[in-house]
Protein backbone atom coordinates (compact mmCIF):
# COMPACT_ATOMS: atom_id res chain seq x y z
CA UNK A 1 0.00 0.00 0.00
CA UNK A 2 1.20 3.42 -0.85
CA UNK A 3 0.20 6.37 1.29
CA UNK A 4 -0.05 9.80 -0.16
CA UNK A 5 1.00 12.89 1.66
CA UNK A 6 -0.96 16.07 1.14
CA UNK A 7 1.01 19.14 2.13
CA UNK A 8 -2.19 21.15 2.62
CA UNK A 9 -3.45 18.72 5.28
CA UNK A 10 -0.59 19.85 7.55
CA UNK A 11 -1.28 23.55 7.15
CA UNK A 12 -3.12 25.51 9.79
CA UNK A 13 -5.54 28.34 9.17
CA UNK A 14 -3.83 31.71 9.11
CA UNK A 15 -5.40 35.15 9.39
CA UNK A 16 -4.65 38.12 7.15
CA UNK A 17 -4.76 41.82 7.95
CA UNK A 18 -8.49 42.18 7.31
CA UNK A 19 -9.20 39.66 10.05
CA UNK A 20 -7.13 41.76 12.44
CA UNK A 21 -9.02 44.95 11.56
CA UNK A 22 -12.50 43.47 11.73
CA UNK A 23 -11.93 41.03 14.57
CA UNK A 24 -10.25 43.45 16.93
CA UNK A 25 -12.63 46.35 16.26
CA UNK A 26 -15.80 44.33 16.80
CA UNK A 27 -14.46 41.66 19.14
CA UNK A 28 -12.07 43.62 21.30
CA UNK A 29 -8.47 43.16 22.32
CA UNK A 30 -8.96 39.51 23.30
CA UNK A 31 -10.00 38.63 19.75
CA UNK A 32 -7.01 40.54 18.39
CA UNK A 33 -4.73 38.57 20.70
CA UNK A 34 -6.37 35.31 19.67
CA UNK A 35 -5.86 36.03 15.97
CA UNK A 36 -2.23 37.04 16.41
CA UNK A 37 -1.50 34.04 18.66
CA UNK A 38 -3.12 31.64 16.18
CA UNK A 39 -0.95 33.09 13.41
CA UNK A 40 2.15 32.49 15.51
CA UNK A 41 1.04 28.88 16.08
CA UNK A 42 0.53 28.40 12.35
CA UNK A 43 4.01 29.80 11.76
CA UNK A 44 5.44 27.33 14.34
CA UNK A 45 6.33 30.05 16.84
CA UNK A 46 4.66 28.77 20.00
CA UNK A 47 6.79 30.92 22.32
CA UNK A 48 5.56 34.04 20.57
CA UNK A 49 1.98 32.80 20.86
CA UNK A 50 2.38 32.43 24.62
CA UNK A 51 3.91 35.89 24.87
CA UNK A 52 1.05 37.25 22.79
CA UNK A 53 -1.50 35.86 25.24
CA UNK A 54 0.39 37.37 28.16
CA UNK A 55 0.50 40.81 26.52
CA UNK A 56 -3.16 40.48 25.44
CA UNK A 57 -4.43 39.71 28.94
CA UNK A 58 -2.40 42.50 30.55
CA UNK A 59 -3.45 44.97 27.84
CA UNK A 60 -7.12 44.05 28.19
CA UNK A 61 -7.00 44.60 31.94
CA UNK A 62 -5.25 47.94 31.46
CA UNK A 63 -7.64 49.10 28.73
CA UNK A 64 -10.85 48.26 30.53
CA UNK A 65 -9.48 49.29 33.92
CA UNK A 66 -8.24 52.56 32.47
CA UNK A 67 -11.62 53.38 30.95
CA UNK A 68 -13.09 53.62 34.43
CA UNK A 69 -10.31 55.95 35.57
CA UNK A 70 -10.75 58.50 32.76
CA UNK A 71 -12.63 61.54 34.05
CA UNK A 72 -15.66 62.46 31.97
CA UNK A 73 -15.31 59.28 29.92
CA UNK A 74 -18.88 59.70 28.68
CA UNK A 75 -17.63 62.59 26.52
CA UNK A 76 -15.21 60.32 24.61
CA UNK A 77 -16.65 59.10 21.30
CA UNK A 78 -17.68 55.44 21.53
CA UNK A 79 -15.50 54.32 18.61
CA UNK A 80 -12.29 56.04 19.73
CA UNK A 81 -10.97 53.43 22.16
CA UNK A 82 -11.78 50.45 19.87
CA UNK A 83 -10.14 52.31 16.98
CA UNK A 84 -6.98 52.84 19.04
CA UNK A 85 -6.55 49.21 20.11
CA UNK A 86 -7.46 48.04 16.62
CA UNK A 87 -4.69 50.21 15.18
CA UNK A 88 -2.22 48.91 17.77
CA UNK A 89 -3.17 45.29 16.98
CA UNK A 90 -2.72 45.93 13.26
CA UNK A 91 0.69 47.50 13.86
CA UNK A 92 1.77 44.44 15.84
CA UNK A 93 0.58 42.27 12.96
CA UNK A 94 2.35 44.42 10.37
CA UNK A 95 5.63 44.47 12.28
CA UNK A 96 5.82 40.88 13.51
CA UNK A 97 3.78 38.78 11.08
CA UNK A 98 2.79 40.32 7.77
CA UNK A 99 5.80 39.16 5.73
CA UNK A 100 5.71 35.67 7.21
CA UNK A 101 1.94 35.37 6.69
CA UNK A 102 2.30 36.37 3.04
CA UNK A 103 5.06 33.76 2.56
CA UNK A 104 2.90 31.14 4.27
CA UNK A 105 -0.10 31.90 2.04
CA UNK A 106 1.99 31.80 -1.16
CA UNK A 107 3.49 28.37 -0.43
Amino acid sequence: MESTFDINSQRRKIYKSNAIWIGSFFGGPLVAGYIIAENFKALNKRNYAIRTWFVTIISTILIFGGIFLIPNSEKIPNQLIPAIYTLIAYLFFAIFQEKQVNKYINL
